[in-house]
């Protein structure tokens, strides 16, 4: 399991480019992954004027989402969505309230329960009074009814039977109340009901998807800690899938899963043979691939430009089969998610 690694480097980001048996026509990876950033709405504040980041008094350790998204993927394709988040942390000094990032443009808070007994939110923080003085070493559990808004944020995105996050680097709090910073990790537990034609991928493994009431219920679960802004769901009616598998070096008896998520009209095949050979490259020159299964999907076109590294399941514009783009997404695997960003500052939309 990877551990919690807490911030320890600035990136250089790089491309490498391996051979491939097509000839690609797109930029370099590292040029068509910045094309999202420079076109993103959000923007970046100086850092001289952020004021310095609360103490921490709690280590979040697990989230454990369930969420209602059925009627997103049929129109009008609304952006609400009912959800429970039931957060254990563990307590670094005493404390009877907790703190939690949560958009109010885009959440309302219904109810609070287990060890929380009361809550306010205001000004996109969730303050959450505890039923009692917790102190250090303490592992505590809170559950959290909430909705999402039937707005547009920029991380919860629906349009035409899409749905999918996109979170860098603090907008996981537009979707479910959390500990939202970027050098911030938890396990992950998300089960999201969905109608049965749809595919729906998250962080970690596919623990079962199962039928119940004329809908599909997929559970996911990242054994590995995840960053907040990395955690995600990227969903479709009629997605295309393949799954090829990549067999570790350390034990080549034991594999592991990589899913290609693709539209209708798109070919991923070429990547599909190249990922193989390319995960063991990364293995030998970095250290073996951390996490328990990988993955990338194409989106629409509210994501047109380049690629998100979300932890184990990767984002691509529409039609973005590159191998320059695939091996610079990819190679943030281990520089980006295993060695996660430090927190140097704030986008705000």
């Amino acid at each position: 399991m990877i551990k919690k690694l807490f911030p320890v480097i600035l990136l250089t980001l790089f491309t490498i480019t391996l051979t491939s048996a097509q000839q690609s026509t797109y930029k370099r990876g590292s040029e068509y992954c910045s094309y999202k950033k420079i076109h993103s709405n959000k923007q970046l504040i100086p850092l001289e004027s952020i004021s310095p980041i609360p103490g921490h008094t709690f280590d979040v350790l697990n989230y454990k989402l369930q969420l209602d998204i059925f009627n997103c993927f049929t129109s009008p394709y609304p952006h609400t969505f009912t959800a429970s988040n039931i957060m254990t942390f563990k307590v670094d000094s005493a404390l009877n309230q907790i703190k939690l990032d949560a958009a109010n443009n885009s959440l309302t808070i219904d109810s609070v329960r287990l060890a929380a007994a009361s809550f306010t939110h205001t000004n996109d923080k969730l303050t959450i009074n505890l039923n009692q003085t917790y102190n250090a070493g303490d592992t505590v559990t809170i559950k959290i009814y909430y909705r999402h808004n039937n707005i547009t944020d920029g991380a919860f995105n629906v349009s035409g039977g899409f749905v999918f996050t996109d979170c860098e680097p603090e907008g996981a709090r537009h979707w479910f109340p959390c500990w939202d910073r970027p050098s911030d990790k938890a396990k992950l537990d998300l089960t999201a009901r969905v109608p049965l034609n749809v595919k729906l991928g998250s962080n970690g493994s596919l623990m079962d998807s199962t039928i119940s009431g004329g809908a599909r219920y997929y559970h996911w679960v990242s054994h590995d800690p995840v960053a907040t802004y990395l955690m995600v769901m990227s969903a479709k009616v009629n997605y295309n899938l393949d799954i090829v598998y990549w067999h570790k070096i350390s034990n080549p008896n034991d594999s592991i899963p990589i899913r290609f998520y693709y539209n209708q009209g798109e070919n991923p095949h070429a990547m599909e043979t190249e990922i193989v050979p390319m995960t063991t490259y990364y293995s030998q020159t970095f250290c073996e691939h951390p996490f328990e299964k990988n993955g990338f999907c194409t989106l629409n076109n509210l994501f047109s430009w380049g690629g998100m590294e979300n932890q184990t399941l990767t984002n691509f514009c529409p039609n973005c089969w590159s191998t320059s783009l695939l091996a610079h997404e990819f190679a943030h695997q281990w520089f980006g998610d295993m060695i996660t960003l430090r927190y140097l500052g704030r986008y705000f939309p």
